[in-house]
């Protein structure tokens, strides 16, 4: 295995994924799936980490490059955009781990971003 350096400018988030009731070639391939879709951002890490409970993503460290630039005003907005950020990939992670098919969780996330709309210009 090749060996990495972390780099804590960037954010780090633990990603939980639910694999419970999967065999193990379908719990395999929920998280390679995720990982192809999601994991290749350069400019922040993600620790996969299988779990028989609740699909959920939680911020572990912020990034270096990220603290302390920001007044309280931007701060509070940046954490209210990133809490938004979490929110949606929560949402994400549960449709995929539920096992369905490509075009259904296409269509799901649709339906998700429709929703934001419509909850934005209420």
């Amino acid at each position: 295995m090749d060996e990495k350096e972390l780099n804590l400018e960037n954010p780090i988030f633990t990603v939980y994924i639910h694999v419970g009731g999967m065999s193990k070639q379908a719990g395999e391939e929920t998280i390679r799936r995720f990982r192809d879709n999601y994991c290749t951002y350069t400019n922040a890490t993600f620790f996969i980490i299988p779990v028989s409970g609740d699909s959920k993503m939680e911020l572990l460290w912020k990034g270096s490059k990220y603290s302390n630039l920001l007044d309280d005003a931007e701060e509070m907005s940046y954490r209210k955009s990133l809490q938004q950020v979490h929110k949606r990939l929560n949402e994400i992670l549960i449709l995929i781990s539920g096992g369905i098919s490509d075009d259904e969780l296409r269509q799901k996330i649709r339906s998700l971003q429709l929703n934001d709309i419509l909850e934005n210009e209420i």
